[in-house]
């Protein structure tokens, strides 16, 4: 089975959470901190690839699986 995969970046001092291929309307939060503790709770079962984003939309970080810091 394919993992799913959510991608967590910055968005106008936001952070967002958004599932790449679900289409779902962003997650949006007031830190990164806050953005990646709901990534977790959502992954917490799948074992989802889950990208965090620098502020240039490059890729910062890949988790498999998700892990928290």
């Amino acid at each position: 089975m394919e993992k799913s995969v959510f991608h967590v970046a910055p968005n106008d001092g936001e952070w967002t959470v958004d599932h790449e291929k679900l289409g779902r309307a962003k997650l949006i939060f007031t830190s990164k901190q806050e953005a990646l503790e709901r990534v977790i709770d959502m992954t917490e079962e799948e074992q989802a690839k889950v990208l965090i984003h620098n502020d240039d939309g490059s890729v910062k970080d890949i988790k498999l699986p998700v892990e928290v810091k």
